[in-house]
């Protein structure tokens, strides 16, 4: 882990509003990763040389009340949204940010913050994924 200043950025994308209690391989989280890909969300990252974004925002109160959950692309400057995608601007903040190797090792990265029982703010915890050559490195922010 190591604490820094993030930049803040756009991300477009889709948006869902749920909690904790109800993720899991069939949850809300995991069936809009697997709409987004199946639309091809990875492709379109590629071809604007960006990364795909998850955002973490509008908490209801901590890790136990509800959410909402944006996922999409890091907007290049002047990128124009898809029709119907959200435009969610991440604003700049001091966060603690943790590494993960592989998209497969975000859930065990996740175990590791919430037993680390970190002082959090919870207004915009971001996940960003490289998506330029598919090793799908994860930076995983958490504002402080």
């Amino acid at each position: 882990m190591e604490t820094l200043h993030r930049p803040g950025f756009t991300i477009h994308g889709i948006a869902i509003r749920t909690t904790n209690a109800e993720q899991g391989p069939d949850g809300p989280i995991a069936r809009a990763w697997r709409e987004a890909v199946a639309a091809g969300l990875i492709d379109r990252a590629r071809t604007l040389r960006t990364n795909l974004a998850a955002a973490y925002t509008e908490y209801e109160s901590d890790a136990g009340g509800a959410y909402t959950f944006v996922l999409g692309i890091r907007a290049p400057e002047g990128a124009a949204p898809l029709p119907g995608e959200r435009v969610f601007e991440v604003p700049p903040a001091r966060v603690a940010r943790f590494h993960a190797s592989a998209a497969g090792q975000v859930p065990a990265t996740w175990s590791r913050i919430w037993e680390a029982g970190l002082p959090r703010a919870y207004t915009v915890d971001v996940e960003e994924y490289a998506a330029d050559d598919g090793s799908a490195s994860v930076d995983v922010a958490l504002a402080a």
